[in-house]
């Protein structure tokens, strides 16, 4: 009787290490792990979330985007027909269907080709640009190595007020009191993100990838004191309202966006040395 217990303790035993390993995160040693951080930069201007006077000519207090899709595409990878991207989990669940990205990094509807593979965030993504976060979190991705060169994102009017994108700051004119200028988009904006030399992803470990927005360059050739103002005394610039300069700035929007390593977190890129001395 004695000898029987042992032996159905030590196949319990057994049993709960093999299931440990198999639901493991990132359990095979080939791939890397990636964490995906967008966040809003400025050089001239000013990020203030809880400002309402302007310290400078431009002061952003708000910058917020809906995201739906983020593809990232790599040139240089295996092509052994077995791989696939995104999440690699061995415990038979299918996280790739889950569109509303609660509970799931990363889907797994990266097509693989030969020397070139993908992978996908797919949900709705509440990125707050001035705090760097998201909502849900992007999560960690399983990658395989490889250059990753190129990262496509689609936004969507998911957010409460209907918007795809919603930037707030305020603004010094040369005479008079701050304006409070708000810029907003119902529209689906589709772009890619460009690095030329290349997002490195190493199997075994964990690697940042960040995605800066410059709001600075935002703004570029935009003159505020051509737009018109409501009746409150705020600029509101959208698909109904100053048209022209919604255009000009969502354009500049798509092109303000840059990508890179950021391995020590930040939120700059490695290879930044603007600050060295």
């Amino acid at each position: 009787m004695i000898e029987k217990l042992n032996r159905l303790q030590i196949a319990i035993f057994l049993s709960i290490m093999l299931l440990t390993m198999s639901c493991g995160e990132n359990v095979d040693p080939t791939q890397g792990d990636v964490k995906l951080v967008m966040k809003a930069t400025t050089t001239t201007s000013t990020i203030n979330s809880g400002a309402r006077v302007a310290e400078s000519d431009i002061e952003f207090t708000t910058a917020m985007i809906g995201v739906t899709e983020i593809e990232l595409e790599s040139l240089e990878g295996s092509s052994d027909d077995d791989h696939s991207s995104g999440n690699s989990d061995d415990d038979g669940d299918d996280d790739s269907s889950d569109d509303d990205g609660d509970d799931d990094s990363s889907d797994d509807n990266g097509n693989h080709h030969d020397e070139e593979f993908e992978i996908e965030y797919e949900g709705q993504f509440i990125v707050d640009l001035i705090a760097g976060t998201s909502d849900p979190d992007f999560g960690i991705a399983d990658l395989f190595p490889g250059t990753y060169k190129e990262i496509k994102v689609k936004l969507r009017p998911i957010m409460d007020d209907g918007n795809s994108l919603f930037i707030a700051f305020n603004y010094q004119p040369a005479a008079g009191d701050p304006v409070m200028v708000e810029i907003s988009s119902k529209q689906e904006l589709k772009f890619k993100v460009e690095n030329h030399t290349g997002i490195q992803v190493e199997g075994n470990n964990l690697s940042e990838i960040l995605i800066l927005f410059n709001l600075d360059e935002v703004l570029v050739g935009i003159d505020f004191s051509q737009a018109d103002v409501d009746e409150d005394g705020v600029i509101r610039i959208n698909d109904s309202s100053n048209v022209a300069f919604a255009e000009s700035l969502l354009s500049n929007f798509v092109k303000s966006c840059r990508s890179g390593e950021d391995d020590d977190h930040d939120h700059k890129f490695d290879d930044d040395h603007s600050d060295d001395d």
